[in-house]
């Protein structure tokens, strides 16, 4: 998930915005509250976060129901801050397990 994630940053453009969730059985991290413009500093900060979460994080269940939520609100508070393009929002889901909600 690691390297898919870093892959999906390297294809956002400036006009993009975007927020990282880090998931098992429970929301383990996230990147920011708030959705971040894809500037080339933000991308080299998201992908350094990567790096380290990934280091403290532990596998376990996988819970889809907290991190989905986790997003909508990350989308809708971003929003409320105007902290967006207002453009189409869209969910990238990764997961290496099934849900166990």
């Amino acid at each position: 998930a690691k390297a898919a994630t870093k892959a999906i940053l390297k294809t956002l453009s400036w006009k993009d915005w975007a927020g990282i969730i880090l998931f098992n059985s429970r929301v383990s991290a996230e990147y920011r509250t708030r959705l971040r413009p894809m500037t080339d500093l933000n991308r080299r900060k998201m992908e350094t976060w990567i790096d380290d979460a990934a280091r403290s994080w532990y596998g376990g269940g996988t819970n889809f129901r907290d991190p989905l939520l986790r997003a909508f609100e990350m989308i809708e508070g971003s929003a409320a801050d105007s902290l967006t393009s207002m453009c189409q929002k869209v969910f990238m889901f990764l997961t290496d397990g099934d849900d166990s909600t």
